[in-house]
Order: C-alpha cells, then sequence, then structure tokens
C-alpha cells in the first residue's frame, strides 16, 4: 500500500540474496538442499520440536451421507489441547488423507469450519456458508474432498473458531507480544501445523505414506475478495 515503505525500501530489496533458495544452492542434490533449509526454517520458528503426547480422545462419531463425521481433542503442542473435525470415506480405510489450513481472512468466529462445514452449531453453520458463498463458490473444501474418497483434519489456528476472541488490532498485538516473550506466533502456527500433520498420519485410518495440505492464505484478505489459494505440501 503506498505508504507502507520506508523511502529506502529499494536499497533494503536489494541486499536480499536469499542464500538458501534452490536456484543459488551450491548443492544439486535436492535432498541435501531439504536438509539444510529445514533446518534454517527450525531456527527461525522460534518453537522447540514438540513431541508431547496427542492423547486423542473422540468425542463424536456420526453417520453422514457417503462418510463419518467426527470431533475429537488432541494435544496440539505442549500448551494446547485443540479441538478438531474430521471427515473419513465410508469403508475400511487407509484412505489417502488432507491437512486442511484455513485462511485468515479477518474472520474469527470460524476456523475449521471455513473448509468442513459444520454440523453441530447452528450459528457456525450460517457465518461458515455465507463465508463459503463469498469466498469459495459455495462449497466447502473439506466436504468436496471426503466426497472423492479422502480423509480430512482441520484445527483452529490460534485465535479462530473455539479458540477466538481476537480482532485484526488484538492479533497484531498479540503476535507482537510473542515476539517480547522470545517466541513467534506465525511460528507457531506453523508449528501446530506440523504436529496436526504428523497426528493426521498416526491415525490407524490413514496411509501415512499419502498425506498432503490444501492451505489458503493466512494474511489478511479483506471482505469480497478471494483469498490467494495456495496448494501445498511443504507444511508437512
Amino acid at each position: 500500500m503506498p505508504g507502507s515503505f520506508p523511502a529506502f525500501y529499494e536499497q533494503l530489496k536489494d541486499q536480499l540474496t536469499f542464500p538458501l533458495s534452490w536456484e543459488k544452492s551450491r548443492s544439486r542434490s535436492f535432498r541435501a538442499w531439504q536438509r539444510t533449509a529445514r533446518g534454517k526454517v527450525e531456527e527461525f520458528l522460534f518453537q522447540p520440536v514438540d513431541t508431547t503426547r496427542f492423547d486423542p480422545e473422540i468425542i463424536d462419531d456420526r453417520a453422514a451421507d457417503g462418510h463419518r463425521r467426527r470431533s475429537l481433542v488432541f494435544n496440539v503442542t505442549q500448551y494446547s489441547r485443540v479441538r478438531a473435525k474430521m471427515l473419513l470415506p465410508n469403508g475400511p480405510g487407509p484412505f489417502p488423507a488432507v491437512l486442511l489450513l484455513h485462511d485468515h481472512g479477518s474472520k474469527f468466529d470460524i476456523g475449521k469450519e471455513k473448509l468442513i462445514q459444520p454440523w453441530y452449531d447452528d450459528t457456525r453453520l450460517e457465518s461458515a456458508r455465507s463465508w463459503a458463498d463469498e469466498m469459495y463458490g459455495g462449497r466447502f473444501v473439506g466436504d468436496e474432498l471426503v466426497a472423492r474418497g479422502y480423509a480430512v483434519l482441520c484445527v483452529d489456528a490460534l485465535g479462530w473458531g473455539d479458540r477466538s476472541g481476537l480482532s485484526a488490532d488484538g492479533q497484531q498485538a498479540l503476535a507482537s507480544n510473542f515476539f517480547n516473550l522470545g517466541s513467534s506466533m506465525a511460528g507457531l502456527v506453523a508449528r501446530e501445523d506440523l504436529r496436526a500433520a504428523a497426528f493426521l498420519a498416526d491415525l490407524p485410518e490413514v496411509d501415512a505414506e499419502r498425506i498432503s495440505a490444501v492451505g489458503f492464505s493466512m494474511v489478511d484478505s479483506e471482505p469480497g475478495r478471494s483469498p490467494p489459494c495456495r496448494i501445498t505440501s511443504p507444511r508437512l
């Protein structure tokens, strides 16, 4: 946005050499480059590797049209035990699976409900349908995927859905306080994504060799504008 850059931003930009990019890597071994790059990512997450037991508990499991709807809780990190929603195709499995990573959208009352249609809360259902209509052509990504034979899991990021209570300004203050505590909110979200992927891979209904992730933005997007989409797996 105009006025949001310092006057000398071009000089700062020229100093960005990106020495760990694949294009500038001295090694032509992808695996070696990947290990180096992941090591640097771990360093800058400011979130230690977490080996807390997941200790999952299924609190609701019901039949739907062609699949099962599951509500569960598990320890996503040593700090937080979270609610999650999962859809499972009918049949014995194990199934290919997708970790769903919801958008930011400056809309905090729903998180996982942006991607899995809520069956458990009429107020959230109304909000979720409105969001799906505005952003995703009236479709819920998780429901579309389970109909195609994929198990899906979605967890609220800190500040959304069951972990809500934020505003856009409040989130900025929260992120700043993370830094003051020697930590990183973005790093925590990334660590939780990795933990959720590991949890998904550990489930008996899931084929651990066939897991991917679908993520949408996680930056501010204005109402009426579709959030930028990325279909990705590096967050695994």
